[in-house]
């Protein structure tokens, strides 16, 4: 999964941050927003409007975290993760197919936590 690549500058901040932040509400933040972005994508919302509002959620995560953070970088960030998202299958909207869109709305999120998860714990072994 490549949505966790925009992470890669940030870990430096979760290593140099004297145990402030934890790396498990980090990477659980940043998850949510793939949750987010998955169950957009499992009601077929238009891409263009999940990349909005994927860019807004990425702000409000970097500013948590006290993170300057540009427009460009933000925009990358959510584009490659509504990318990457896109690509999942849909199912239809109706209750017989609830559980199969959870389960691709729940398989997304855990995948982007886990990839930060073993990005941050390894930048902190370093």
């Amino acid at each position: 999964m490549r949505a966790a690549l925009l992470l890669i500058p940030l870990l430096a901040l979760v290593a140099s941050a004297d145990d402030e932040i934890s790396v498990i509400d980090f990477c659980r933040d940043y998850s949510l927003v793939a949750k987010k972005v998955m169950y957009e994508r499992q009601q077929k919302k238009p891409m263009s409007d999940t990349l909005l509002q994927t860019i807004r959620l990425i702000e409000d995560w970097a500013k948590k975290y006290g993170v300057e953070m540009d427009s460009e970088k933000a925009e990358e960030g959510a584009a490659t993760m509504v990318l990457e998202a896109y690509k999942a299958p849909t199912f239809p909207l109706d209750s017989v197919w609830r559980e199969k869109r959870q389960d691709e709305i729940d398989s997304f999120e855990n995948g982007v936590f886990e990839e930060c998860y073993t990005q941050a714990r390894d930048a902190l072994d370093e």
